[in-house]
């Protein structure tokens, strides 16, 4: 008797585990259909006349060796992503491959700014933007913004939204990813 409730256990036990391990394979891989019903959800996304800003780039356009102008320019277009400003000009997505890559060409650079360019990258490639209003006011500051200083951070509905109107559906499809929401 004891022995038929081990075997039942065990039964139990691994078809439990078949149904958890079916369920990764199922669910948890990216597939095309995950990639298609991304970009489904970034067409639906509620876009904003209001929100749209000239200069909209979908990549960073930099080269390994970029000059520091260059640098701060895309990092301050990235920070319009995700602050309030009256004014914006140029957007180039916040992405956690678009901060990987300003951060490697920075690293590998001598900028006088090197320092404190990194010490903005660190915190934005840990998913930390609650000092993003100063980092874009200090970026605007050195590229000489006279209009646009921002006042507050957007909400991740607003993200969204702000993304939607500026940028293409596969890199809106990243944002809608990366800022958590679920398919």
């Amino acid at each position: 008797m004891k022995n038929k409730k081990i075997i039942g256990y065990s039964i139990i036990g691994l078809i439990l585990s078949a149904m958890v391990f079916a369920g990764v394979l199922a669910f948890g891989s990216s597939t095309d259909s995950d990639t298609s019903a991304q970009k489904e959800v970034a067409r639906s996304i509620e876009t904003d006349p209001d929100l749209k800003v000239e200069g909209v780039m979908n990549v960073t356009g930099l080269e390994s060796d970029a000059d520091q102008e260059s640098i701060i320019g895309v990092m301050h277009k990235m920070t319009h992503q995700k602050v309030m400003a009256d004014d914006k000009w140029g957007a180039i997505p916040m992405t956690k491959s678009t901060i990987q890559e300003v951060y490697d060409i920075v690293d590998g650079n001598d900028y006088a700014l090197k320092q404190e360019l990194l010490t903005i990258l660190i915190t934005w490639k840990e998913d930390r933007f609650d000092n993003i209003v100063q980092d874009h006011n200090y970026l605007w500051e050195i590229v000489g913004g006279d209009l646009g200083k921002a006042y507050g951070v957007m909400s991740k509905t607003q993200e969204m939204r702000y993304a939607a109107t500026n940028f293409e559906e596969e890199v809106v499809a990243i944002i809608y990813k990366e800022l958590g929401f679920q398919l």
